[in-house]
Formats: C-alpha cells, structure tokens, sequence
C-alpha cells in the first residue's frame, strides 16, 4: 500500500498536459501499429494473389513443355524410321562436295545463326541431335572428319555471305 501511495503521489507533481500528451503518443503508436498490422497482411494477400498467378502459369508452362516434347518425340520418330532415306538425300544433294554445296543442305540464313557448338553468340546446330546426326553420317561417308568438315562448310557460306554484303556495299 505504502507503494501506491508514493506513486499517486509522484503523479500528483505531474501537470495533466504531459500525462495527456502522453495518452496521445499512445494512441498514435496504437493507431500506426493497426496501419502497419494492415498493411503487412494487405501485402501478404497480394503476394498470395501472384503465387496463384505464378503457379497457373507454369502449370501450362509445363503442359506446353510436355505437348512440345511429345511432338518432338513424334517428329524423332517419323526422323528414325527414315534415317537412310535422309542420309541419302543428303549424300545427293552434297554430291561428294560438302563446302561446296552445304547451302543445298542447309538455307544461309541458318548457317549464319548456328555453328557446331553454338559459340560466339551462335546458337548450338548439335542441339539438331537427329539432323546433326544425319548431316554426319552422310558427310562421313565420303569425309574423314565428318564435324572437322561440316566445320569448314558451316565457316565457307558464312564468309561467302559476307563478301556478298561487302560487295553490295561497295556498289552503292
């Protein structure tokens, strides 16, 4: 008792101004405590909302993915039971002449987009497994190094497309 007697009379020196300032301080943190409260859970639903969002579409990313590879795996197929056939139309159209002809083959417009390995800001013509495949076994009949080969024929149409650019240039 004798404790809450020294506090009434420690409040009592107190002036009502500072303890209703006080009061005020309070109520400004309880009411900013709700507005962050708010906030943090108006944000947590609206991270809910993009992860449903997020989730549907790589859910059809994922049925695109499998519809694309189920094609692939059909276009493989149709490339298998026809492997002979593609390797001797290619073997035709080449003619024993690899660099010389590669573009009967492949259209220039590829040739400048692709090499071998995809290096250089070129993309990868391996990543063709079943034409590159095809390409070497019918160039490795009549070739000692099938790739060393396809190598030179992929750099030839490039360089002949380039002097073809310079010369237009130089006409003009």
């Amino acid at each position: 008792m004798e404790t809450a007697g020294k506090l009434r009379r420690m409040n009592g020196g107190i002036p009502q101004s500072f303890l209703d300032s006080f009061n005020d301080g309070c109520d400004k943190y309880n009411n900013l405590q709700k507005l962050f409260v708010d906030k943090i859970t108006e944000l947590g639903e609206l991270i809910e909302k993009q992860n449903k969002v997020i989730i549907n579409i790589l859910a059809e990313h994922a049925v695109l993915l499998q519809n694309l590879t189920q094609k692939e795996k059909g276009t493989n197929g149709a490339i298998d039971d026809n492997r002979d056939c593609y390797i001797s139309a290619v073997q035709y159209l080449l003619q024993g002449e690899v660099v010389k002809d590669f573009e009967k083959v492949l259209a220039r417009k590829f040739c400048l987009e692709y090499n071998i390995y995809g290096i250089g800001n070129n993309k990868s013509f391996k990543d063709y497994s079943m034409v590159y495949t095809i390409l070497k076994k019918a160039i490795g009949k009549t070739a000692v190094n099938a790739e060393a080969e396809m190598r030179r024929a992929f750099q030839v149409v490039k360089k002949r497309h380039f002097r073809q650019v310079s010369s237009i240039k130089n006409h003009t």
